[in-house]
């Protein structure tokens, strides 16, 4: 859930679809085969176009499922990925290493959690195989993002997932986390519906969240974290009550939140600092 700037070159320029096409397709040496793939190339271009056109709107859900480029069959489509883009050695590999290389911290956009493993398509190849090394359609992420998206794509607008390339939502405070009084305590994670957005916006900060699995993986981490933290906190609320612990977890939560305004962690102290329970001690709830 962190906003990327779109693909550029290792000279700051926008990828070129045609151009990463033709690189990908340019040492195939069996001649026929090429001449298929150099026919499709402006079948290509224009699935990118529209495929820009349609995610600045929102709008992915539109574009065609199945489409192909000019005689070219889906695998076929598919293997310029896999072979030619993905393998070692291969001249379209050299786009596929300055995606990956390009992410700050090579920490995933999705979830802001895992660290990325490799390129996922935003619409996935197997539906969608002209984009398969369209660039604006691949994003850097982990493997457990990619694995819980699998072939997930939009049928309406409300379904779309965050987009790192074409959606910026990092100035909007929409995650929230509340906390469950019990022993010991745990928190869960849900979209805020008072933020500043559409209701269609809403809706798909929900999409994200449930199509990536975040709400269990968000309640999860915080739940380590808060163990890593107990000692701290019984150290403050000994030495300083209540509101030592409630001003410890404001300033944690605010340092996470110049980080990334949505942060999981962000969410969990807050909740943790408006929560008199917690900083009155419940925090130590079921811990021996």
């Amino acid at each position: 859930m962190k906003k990327l700037p779109k693909p550029t070159d290792p000279a700051g320029k926008p990828y070129d679809a045609k151009g990463v096409f033709e690189l990908c397709v340019s040492d195939m040496s069996n001649a026929e085969l090429k001449k298929k793939y150099v026919a499709a190339t402006e079948d290509i271009v224009l699935a990118a176009k529209h495929y820009d056109e349609a995610a600045e709107k929102s709008e992915l859900h539109s574009i065609p499922l199945g489409q192909l480029a000019g005689v070219l069959t889906k695998e076929e489509l598919i293997s310029v990925y896999t072979y030619r883009m993905v393998r070692q050695e291969r001249p379209g590999r050299t786009v596929y290493d300055a995606l990956l290389a390009r992410v700050p911290n090579q920490r995933c956009p999705l979830c802001g959690v895992g660290g990325i493993s490799s390129l996922d398509h935003h619409l996935p190849k197997a539906g969608f195989p002209t984009l398969s090394v369209v660039p604006n359609n691949l994003v850097p992420a982990c493997g457990d993002c990619q694995d819980a998206k699998r072939s997930y794509y939009p049928k309406n607008t409300e379904q779309h997932t965050l987009h790192p390339y074409f959606d910026d939502f990092d100035s909007v405070k929409w995650l929230k986390a509340g906390i469950n009084q019990s022993a010991p305590p745990s928190f869960e994670f849900f979209v805020d519906p008072a933020a500043p957005v559409s209701p269609v916006t809403l809706s798909r900060f929900d999409t994200h969240l449930r199509v990536f699995k975040l709400l269990k993986l968000y309640a999860s981490n915080a739940g380590s974290e808060l163990t890593g933290v107990q000692g701290q906190l019984h150290r403050l609320l000994v030495n300083g009550g209540a509101e030592a612990v409630r001003d410890h977890c404001l300033e944690v939560a605010d340092s996470w939140a110049q980080v990334s305004l949505n942060s999981w962690k962000s969410a969990m102290y807050t909740a943790a600092a408006a929560n008199d329970w917690f900083c009155q001690g419940g925090f130590l709830e079921g811990n021996d």
